[in-house]
């Protein structure tokens, strides 16, 4: 049995400049389980060839750096078990972060196309410094880029959503699907799809985690270009946008 999920504790640890040392470390928890690590490229053929390198060595765990983990066994209970193990060994602990200003950001948004998130969890992005900078870096994995795309905007201290877009027109920029009103909290483009939110939520349980005064190791432009002129890429994000209508 086969397992891949994206882990938020995976991600934060292998984004890391000094991921090597970190991985191994916590990985001397497991005595018993083979892993290797696997340097980024892109999903599908790319990353398949780079896991046949180490096929041979039959490794129980394969640590993706800046994607996720592929966990193997013989059992679903196995593999269940494994997946507990390996996350709680390469758990990062979050920030603490404050509350949202809810009432602030609507008033931020108001005549726009963009709306305060939902989920109370995806504001941690732009809650403290640490997390705002971290975000705003570059793109940290794959899912990022394909829901969230490559730019995440902040608005100015007192600056609102419309004339974010103002400055923007005349360059003829895109708005960016994400908006971050530092100490405030986020705002979501009315028009993103379900995963999209969902991975507004996931850049706020990464980003929190990496530590503060870290170095992380970002998707440069070629890997963030091959991502969104990737044909199986677009077309999930079809069935994303016509799954988001049904619902």
């Amino acid at each position: 049995m086969i397992a891949h999920y994206h882990c938020v504790n995976a991600i934060a640890i292998s984004v890391l400049e000094n991921r090597d040392a970190l991985i191994a470390e916590r990985m001397t928890a497991l005595p018993d389980l083979r892993w290797a690590t696997i340097p980024y490229r892109r999903p599908g053929t790319p990353l398949a060839l780079e896991i046949d390198r180490v096929a041979g060595d039959r490794p129980d765990v394969l640590i993706l750096y800046n994607h996720g983990i592929i966990v193997c066994g013989e059992t679903v209970d196995d593999v269940r078990a494994r997946i507990d193990r390996v996350t709680s060994a390469l758990s990062m602990p979050k920030r603490p972060g404050t509350q949202a200003d809810v009432a602030a950001l609507n008033q931020l948004a108001a005549d726009s196309e963009f709306h305060a998130a939902e989920d109370a969890e995806s504001h941690k992005t732009a809650l403290d410094e640490a997390s705002l900078a971290f975000a705003t870096g570059g793109s940290l994995y794959p899912d990022h880029v394909i829901f969230l795309g490559t730019e995440i905007g902040i608005l100015a201290d007192g600056e609102t959503v419309a004339g974010f877009a103002a400055a923007r027109e005349p360059a003829g920029k895109a708005m960016p699907k994400l908006l971050l009103a530092p100490g405030k909290g986020v705002l979501l483009a009315n028009e993103l799809t379900s995963g999209g939110r969902v991975m507004a939520r996931c850049l706020a349980e990464v980003v929190s985690r990496i530590p503060a005064g870290q170095t992380p190791v970002y998707l440069d432009g070629a890997q963030e270009y091959e991502l969104t002129h990737w044909e199986a890429e677009q077309y999930r994000q079809a069935l994303d946008r016509k799954a988001s209508l049904k619902a």
